[in-house]
């Protein structure tokens, strides 16, 4: 029995010892994220003149000017994080308040909205960047904020945590999550079959 109890408190004090490692080594990842800011805090953006007025005035689609509270999220077909936010967006169905515009830096964008099968009345393409040169936007990802039929601000969305944090939880009954397709894009095999990077 002794032998017993002495086991259990050396186990105890062991796992005291690695639970404060774990600890530790969390708050050493969390200064490192800070010192090479990589935390995934939104950016406000100025929006000088653009706030208050109403979407269709700087080239959004006329729906949002009747809309109470609607969150207008702006990917570009050139970045890494756009393709992520995307990618959980793919082939379903947006939350009720959400609408995507698309702004291609090279091409029509419309390989960006096939790719990640985004279709629907509330996604569109800003050919030849009019939106976003109203706006003063030169930022992306990135998410106008409607009120009343009114912009009423701006940030960055760095991540897809930030997003969900912009719409309320009542419009997305379950978390989405990237969808991954099984089977490569024609564009990304060679004709010998090799997989380009």
């Amino acid at each position: 029995m002794p032998i017993v109890v002495i086991l259990l408190c050396v186990f105890g004090v062991l796992l005291f010892v690695q639970m404060g490692a774990l600890v530790e080594l969390f708050q050493q990842i969390k200064q490192i994220r800070i010192h090479l800011d990589m935390v995934d805090r939104p950016i406000p953006l100025d929006l000088g003149d653009a706030k208050g007025k109403f979407p269709s005035e700087l080239g959004l689609p006329v729906h949002l000017d009747a809309a109470s509270d609607a969150v207008v999220l702006f990917l570009s077909n050139r970045c890494g994080s756009c393709h992520t936010i995307a990618s959980y967006f793919e082939g379903g169905a947006l939350p009720k308040r959400l609408w995507i515009v698309v702004v291609p830096v090279t091409g029509d964008g419309q390989d960006f909205v096939d790719s990640y099968r985004l279709y629907g009345d509330r996604i569109s393409i800003d050919h030849g960047q009019e939106t976003v040169g109203r706006l003063g936007m030169d930022v992306s990802p990135a998410a106008l904020l409607i009120e009343s039929g009114r912009i009423e601000g701006g940030q960055t969305v760095p991540t897809m945590r930030q997003l969900y944090e912009l719409i309320p939880a009542s419009e997305t009954k379950y978390r989405l999550t990237p969808r991954l397709s099984a089977r490569p894009k024609p564009a990304e095999v060679s004709p010998n079959g090799e997989r380009r990077l």
